[in-house]
């Protein structure tokens, strides 16, 4: 699958650096319209049909930009496999259950803030 979506915040100075896709759309989370036009959503959970389909566990959840050993940006693609046994191994590690609250020690840049 392409890559179709990035989400950026103002704070990112340009994205037209080296390794950035700029064949894509981004979406500037912080922007004014950005806001009123998720102010304007229904907190309701997406649907199956909403989305067009299940979501599958081998499906590309996100790509999340890295620096690299190198330095040069590199996008990871993570699946929602990958994602399920982040939560899987929260709930078993750190007994985190519905309804615990649990401090968000990692910038948004890292996959870790998911």
């Amino acid at each position: 699958g392409q890559v179709r979506l990035g989400l950026t915040h103002a704070g990112i100075a340009t994205l037209d650096g080296p390794g950035v896709p700029t064949d894509i759309e981004w979406l500037v989370l912080d922007d004014e319209e950005t806001l009123g036009r998720l102010d304007a959503r229904s907190t309701e959970p997406v649907t199956d049909a909403e989305r067009g389909a299940s979501i599958l566990c081998d499906q590309i959840a996100y790509v999340i930009y890295t620096s690299g050993s190198t330095g040069t940006p590199k996008g990871v693609q993570i699946t929602h496999r990958g994602l399920s046994a982040i939560v899987e191994a929260e709930h078993e590690v750190l007994d985190v259950h519905p309804g615990a609250s649990v401090l968000q020690v990692s910038s948004p840049s890292f996959d870790a803030s998911v």
